[in-house]
């Protein structure tokens, strides 16, 4: 239920969700909450639209060894981080860890796809911090040059 109120707000936007919510609590109680056709189409929409961009994403990653760890990098919007590395873990793609490159927000995050890697010590070496499952470092001017020299001189698997 929370992943599919969080993909009607994506669809309506704030207002149109506050608008919806409050219409939507003001005739029911919580016991008996549900979504209606046009909610369900709209919310089945995002998924679909969801899946597309990951298929997207995932059809342009490149792989490189990173601390003796085959890393799977690609360059990402950043609201699709947390999604892209379930996607990888779900269709078992062949790396140990992502690296979510999001230059709009100025990050790179970690994921890790296998269960034994832990990421905090990567983005930690790379000035950043998190969880052993999930992590993040800042990128600056000269990261991002020589993120773009690293990866336009490899090949893609």
């Amino acid at each position: 239920m929370p992943h599919k109120l969080t993909l009607l707000f994506d669809s309506v936007g704030c207002n149109g969700y506050i608008k919806l919510m409050y219409d939507k609590l003001s005739i029911v109680d919580s016991k008996s909450f549900s979504f209606n056709d046009l909610e369900n189409m709209l919310i089945s929409n995002k998924i679909q639209q969801v899946e597309e961009k990951l298929s997207n994403y995932a059809n342009k990653v490149y792989y490189k060894e990173i601390f003796g760890l085959k890393a799977g990098i690609v360059f990402i919007d950043y609201e699709y981080r947390n999604d892209l590395a379930e996607f990888f873990r779900q269709n078992n793609f062949d790396m140990d860890f992502a690296m979510l490159i999001a230059l709009d927000y100025g990050t790179i995050s970690y994921r890790n796809i296998k269960d034994n890697v832990n990421v905090r010590l990567i983005a930690e070496a790379m000035g950043g911090k998190g969880h052993d499952k999930a992590a993040a470092s800042p990128i600056s001017e000269e990261k991002k040059r020589t993120l773009i020299k690293v990866l336009t001189e490899n090949k893609k698997y």
